[in-house]
């Protein structure tokens, strides 16, 4: 039997390794930001989708751009370290402070100017409950709503119009005047610019019981309350949302609709193009952007060909986060880097441990490559694999911090490399990046915990599709390299259909 000093020991020993682990993630993390925002690179990738059966092409004409080169273009302070520097280290214009901030500590802004906090004292009286969202009428007649619904009692004894104003939406904005200049006041269906058909609600229904996303980690609530009603005021948002929901219900249910999926899509990734061109943002332009490079991220994963996007839109929605938090705007949907973690520290307690035999013919795998032909951004990844491998035979939490660290790799490649990385004459990179997708495969019961009990929809099954579509486009003379990717597919998809994963 184990004693309660063994438990606490064993907690105090989980809890120490996992903050050690995330010290060294948030160390590697912050220097990739340095890189990213102060590395002066060009690339003419444009951001657009592809088709089933398409490639893309980088010398086609196109307005679009790719969000690294944007946000670089719109501001060149960010490809010299030094103008950062001085910009961080100037002071702050109290001009643009928030009207709830206060400058002195005792001289608070009232009505936008300063004045003293010195108040003049009046009579009590009795008190009584304030109606603060009652009718219009009731306001300008100054008298107490009874806030009923649809028309309250005042309004239906004089049997007049009873209007009340427009709700509310983001709770978290309630307190903050400086948020934008135009913040989302309503959910006032009448007022939507495009009209969506049936279908279409039927997608959003789908998007809100299964289909948000799962990250950022701990985030439910702001999918489902917050960003539709920001979709409502974006409409590139919405397509966002209906894109990816008609993606995954054809992956849950087998329904054909990639045309609609990819209709939306276009339209998305053309209108989050034109929101990136802005020079100047609100808060709001930040949380839709954001929200929008996410669902097409999570979109791509669901896409049985859409594995050279999915790595695009995660550097792309990578380097759009580390943009708006240098812009310093107010947003809702920001969540500071280490909330995910404090929320996956509870959710890794007790992980399951991998069969060593599937590390085991991983390992084997990737010695079998060849190394004589790596470029250093191969090798880079090459080792991050093998890293990820050695860290199973430690601990399955160790492991989860250095799968992480290999999408960290990704982001720090130089643009134009990253665009050879994933360009479909290189090979050597396809097959490393098959092996990270079958690596995944054997980490889904420790991935999975990032969903935090909900059901996970089932996007490893696109990896599957993935391996086999590398598989299908490798030269036959290099197909025994994906030999071990393509039995873990196998093995995986059996074990799926039995209702098994793979420890």
């Amino acid at each position: 039997m184990v004693s309660l000093a063994q438990l606490q020991s064993a907690d105090s020993s989980y809890h120490a390794n996992f903050k050690t682990l995330w010290d060294e993630f948030c160390m590697v993390q912050k220097s990739i930001s340095l890189i990213l925002l102060c590395n002066p690179t060009t690339s003419s990738a444009p951001m657009r989708t592809v088709g089933p059966g398409q490639r893309r092409s980088h010398d086609e004409g196109d307005s679009s751009l790719e969000p690294s080169l944007l946000l670089q273009k719109q501001n060149p302070s960010l490809s010299n370290p030094h103008t950062l520097s001085e910009n961080n280290s100037k002071p702050r214009d109290n001009s643009r402070f928030s009207p709830s901030e206060n400058i002195s500590g005792k001289i608070p802004y009232v009505g936008g100017g300063l004045v003293p906090s010195t108040r003049i004292p009046k009579e009590s009286r009795k008190g009584h409950k304030k109606s603060r969202r009652g009718c219009f009428s009731c306001k300008r007649r100054k008298i107490k709503c009874q806030e009923t619904q649809p028309s309250c009692e005042n309004c239906i004894k004089i049997q007049s119009s009873c209007v009340y104003p427009q709700p509310q939406t983001l709770s978290a904005l309630h307190e903050s005047s400086a948020y934008a200049a135009n913040p989302v006041t309503s959910i006032n269906l009448q007022a939507t610019p495009v009209i969506f058909s049936l279908a279409d609600m039927r997608l959003f229904h789908h998007f809100l019981q299964d289909a948000y996303p799962h990250l950022p980690v701990g985030n439910d609530t702001a999918w489902t309350t917050q960003v539709p009603l920001i979709a409502h005021h974006n409409e590139y948002v919405m397509h966002a949302i209906l894109g990816m929901a008609a993606t995954h219900l054809q992956l849950v249910t087998g329904t054909p609709l990639c045309t609609t999926a990819l209709q939306h899509r276009v339209h998305a990734i053309a209108g989050s193009n034109q929101a990136l061109s802005r020079p100047t943002r609100t808060g709001v332009d930040g949380d839709a952007l954001l929200a929008s490079c996410y669902l097409l991220v999570f979109q791509s994963s669901y896409m049985a060909d859409g594995m050279r996007e999915f790595f695009r839109m995660i550097r792309g929605c990578a380097m759009l986060t580390m943009q708006l938090r240098a812009e310093n705007i107010p947003m809702a949907f920001f969540l500071p880097n280490k909330y995910h973690f404090s929320v996956m520290q509870e959710r890794l307690v007790d992980l399951p441990v991998i069969d060593e035999r599937l590390v085991e013919s991983a390992r084997k795998s990737l010695e079998l490559l060849p190394h004589d032909r790596f470029d250093c951004w191969h090798t880079a990844f090459y080792n991050s694999l093998i890293s990820t491998l050695d860290s199973l035979a430690i601990s399955s939490l160790q492991s989860y911090f250095k799968f992480l660290l290999i999408y960290q790799d990704l982001l720090k490649m130089d643009t134009l490399f990253f665009n050879s990385f994933l360009d479909h004459s290189n090979h050597l990179a396809h097959i490393l990046l098959v092996h990270l997708l079958a690596i995944e495969l054997i980490l889904e019961p420790i991935i999975e915990r990032e969903f935090g009990g909900r059901r996970r929809p089932m996007s490893s099954r696109f990896h599957l599709d993935w391996i086999s579509c590398a598989c299908n486009e490798m030269p036959v003379n290099m197909r025994h390299y994906l030999k071990w990717p393509s039995e873990m597919a196998d093995l995986f998809g059996r074990s799926t259909l039995r209702g098994k994963g793979l420890v």
